[in-house]
């Protein structure tokens, strides 16, 4: 399997993981620390999940999976 369908699988299963309750937010997030977003999400993307969390009030796992969905998250 080459990089794109990888990236392709596991923003699929991570896509149907939470439309399908398998896992929910916080289980993806519990992965995905903040050092490691900070870590591997390019600056711009980093700065909208700020931004949105600030806009709203606070910073949970749903806002930030609005924002870096499962798409985005495979890619980086």
């Amino acid at each position: 399997m080459n990089a794109d369908a990888r990236t392709a699988w596991f923003a699929k299963m991570m896509e149907s993981g939470l439309d399908n309750q398998i896992f929910n937010p916080g289980d993806v997030l519990a992965h995905a620390t903040p050092d490691v977003l900070a870590s591997n999400l390019p600056p711009d993307l980093l700065s909208k999940v700020l931004a949105s969390s600030l806009a709203a009030g606070a910073m949970t796992p749903e806002r930030v999976l609005e924002t870096v969905t499962p798409d985005l998250m495979a890619r980086h």
